[in-house]
């Protein structure tokens, strides 16, 4: 597994993770266009008292949107391996992620962040927290966005919740 790449930013005393279907992309650019400093870390270089940050996501919505992303036509392939997986069905696409190698946008949310103690933010709130919880002027905008129909059914479903229990955990616990 890669690890996830935490935002710090000194100026606002903090850092900022967010793994990959969460927001990262939107965070990237807002912070970009901030022509705030910021370095990337890995969760166990970070400073032991710094505040930390962390998006999560339903970890349903999370996949539904991982499979829009990687095997609608139009989506992208899997960075590193060439490996292209457009026309594969959402249960297809599930047996494929529960064998491959472990990649930052399936591993449970709850690994990416290494027992660091954050601030839980849901991704659906992110927008509003960014509003009120950084001075940056300039707005959250969305990228990588998908939409569309995501065709699970309860069995799917059940072992895509069963397999990311924490992550449920984890999503429950956000502000």
């Amino acid at each position: 597994m890669k690890r996830l790449r935490f935002f710090v930013i000194p100026r606002w005393g903090l850092a900022l993770g967010a793994p990959p279907k969460c927001g990262s992309t939107s965070i990237k650019r807002a912070l970009d266009h901030s022509k705030v400093d910021y370095e990337i870390k890995y969760a166990h270089q970070l400073p032991d008292r710094l505040p930390v940050v962390f998006i999560v996501r339903h970890p349903l919505d999370r996949f539904k949107s991982l499979w829009r992303f990687r095997c609608v036509p139009g989506g992208d392939m899997v960075h590193g391996t060439g490996r292209d997986l457009h026309g594969m069905t959402p249960a297809q696409f599930w047996r494929y992620i529960r064998k491959a190698p472990a990649d930052n946008h399936w591993v449970s949310q709850t690994k990416l962040l290494e027992g660091r103690e954050a601030t839980l933010v849901r991704l659906d709130d992110l927008e509003k927290w960014w509003d009120l919880g950084t001075p940056s002027k300039v707005p959250l905008l969305r990228y990588n966005e998908t939409t569309g129909d995501c065709p699970t059914d309860a069995k799917l479903e059940a072992a895509i919740l069963e397999h990311y229990a924490d992550d449920v955990k984890l999503f429950e616990e956000a502000i």
